[in-house]
């Protein structure tokens, strides 16, 4: 239907079902209730989250995750957020890796790659990376880069991988 109007008298049809889901009075039977709620930590929260996370990562020698993401504030943060930031990191050295050793070391390389385009498999990628903003065209660098074409991760990690 990409491109189409939805005809008037289908409007109740799409609509009425989502309105009435939207007002059930409790979970589901065996549901937990505390799993539609979203959970937010404060700083010391969010870095214990992403500390946990980090230590099931390995990185590329030479390496290393930051004792913490960034600065301290004072804001909260939704849960989940430390442990994409860990994601974050872990791929964006992965990728800083597979350029530095790409031409160089062939099977160092294809390690790299390996591990940079694994993002795809995490939690972090399927939860949190828009299907359409941030998955097309990262799947898009991907497909590049198999090909030869390393210009689109380069760009990526430039953009959005600060030192």
């Amino acid at each position: 239907m990409i491109g189409r109007r939805l005809h008037p008298a289908m409007v109740p049809l799409v609509v009425l079902p989502l309105l009435l889901a939207g007002c059930a009075t409790s979970a589901p039977e065996g549901a937990d209730e505390e799993s539609h709620e979203t959970s937010f930590l404060d700083y010391d929260g969010m870095v214990a989250e992403y500390t946990q996370t980090a230590q099931t990562l390995s990185l590329p020698e030479g390496y290393s995750f930051p004792a913490e993401p960034f600065e301290r504030t004072d804001e909260l943060y939704q849960q989940g957020f430390g442990a994409n930031q860990a994601v974050f990191i872990w791929n964006c050295d992965w990728g800083r890796e597979w350029l530095a050793v790409r031409g160089v070391d062939e099977t160092a390389a294809a390690h790299a790659f390996e591990m940079y385009a694994s993002v795809t498999e995490t939690d972090t990628y399927k939860q949190s990376w828009d299907p359409v903003s941030i998955q097309v065209p990262f799947e898009a660098a991907l497909e590049a880069a198999e090909l030869g074409d390393a210009s689109q991760i380069q760009a990526d990690l430039t953009t959005n991988c600060p030192e």
